[in-house]
């Protein structure tokens, strides 16, 4: 796990600069395909280097991509990925006024 960890947070590191341009196309690239192997070291300091002013889109393709591994994801990570969502969710709701609504 550590490997992964590892493996993650240097590429989300590298990419940081470059993910508050991605496309909605780049999310699903990154996160549902080429870091699908090294998501199951995710955790909160990776999580506070991906943006969340996103698309709504791009955050589907971000938690598709981490659901597919969330199995493997050891329980802090787990509650880490909780937590990004809860405040993802509610800035979302606090700039728009609307709930999001999963399609």
């Amino acid at each position: 796990m550590a490997v992964k960890r590892t493996m993650l947070a240097r590429t989300v590191e590298q990419l940081h600069s470059a993910l508050p341009t991605f496309t909605d196309n780049d999310y699903d690239l990154w996160f549902q395909k080429r870091l699908v192997a090294v998501l199951p070291g995710i955790h909160a300091t990776i999580l506070q280097n991906i943006p969340n002013t996103m698309s709504c889109s791009s955050y589907k393709s971000l938690i598709a991509g981490i659901n597919t591994v969330f199995s493997e994801i050891p329980a802090a990570g787990k509650m880490d990925v909780y937590n990004y969502i809860v405040a993802f969710l509610t800035q979302q709701s606090e700039l728009t006024g609307n709930s999001y609504q999963f399609s």
